[in-house]
């Protein structure tokens, strides 16, 4: 049973993935990692499961999670992947629930920025975050991730039909920034290590709420 669970939460944070956003071959090699900068944690006590030290999270990594309303998405497949669980299984179901009862949307941004902060570069991070903060960059990455909320596979013409001509060339231009790029070019090695992060918390959680199960 606890195998699943790990494998479960694993699959719920792989929802993140960008690759489907990604059109435009990369061509330019990325910069060097950057540290992070410190940034709040929804659970502060460091022997709670979901803490993730301020350390590890640059402050950009986190406002473009935010921007782009990962931690949402994340929560809205991973409460949705729990009630199809409960349909099937409902003493799996309403363990799941109650192991990963405290877990917030902060707590999916946290973990997907602290990815993104390991691999990604602080001037791409800066940039991503910026884009993501207009109406443009928001609007796209929110209109792709709501087909992923939905299970749906992404309509490219319908998300591009929302954009006039100036969008459209301010979207281009990001294809061919630098940000987008080194981003494109480490999504494997992002994507591979949510997993793994996904994995680890998972595993985590479970063990916390065995622990202090009566």
């Amino acid at each position: 049973m606890k195998f699943c669970m790990y494998k479960f939460f694993l699959c719920t944070l792989t929802c993140i993935f960008l690759s489907n956003c990604s059109t435009v071959p990369a061509t330019k090699t990325s910069t060097p990692d950057v540290l992070a900068h410190p940034t709040p944690s929804s659970h502060a006590p460091e022997d709670n499961p979901f803490y993730i030290p301020p350390s590890q999270i640059d402050t950009n990594a986190k406002q473009f999670m935010q921007n782009i309303n990962a931690g949402g998405l994340m929560s809205t497949v991973f409460n949705r992947e729990i009630e199809k669980e409960t349909a099937k299984n409902p003493g799996v179901g309403e363990v799941m629930r109650r192991a990963f009862n405290n877990i917030q949307i902060d707590d999916f941004e946290n973990l997907g920025a602290k990815v993104y902060t390991r691999h990604m570069s602080k001037p791409a991070l800066e940039e991503m975050k910026k884009f993501t903060e207009g109406p443009v960059g928001g609007r796209f990455f929110r209109s792709v991730f709501a087909y992923i909320a939905e299970s749906k596979p992404i309509d490219t013409t319908e998300v591009m039909r929302q954009f006039n001509a100036d969008e459209l060339t301010a979207l281009l231009k990001f294809t061919q920034s630098d940000a987008f790029l080194e981003m494109q070019k480490k999504l494997p090695i992002i994507n591979k290590d949510m997993e793994v992060e996904g994995e680890k918390l998972g595993e985590k959680v479970v063990k916390a709420y065995l622990k202090n199960s009566p």
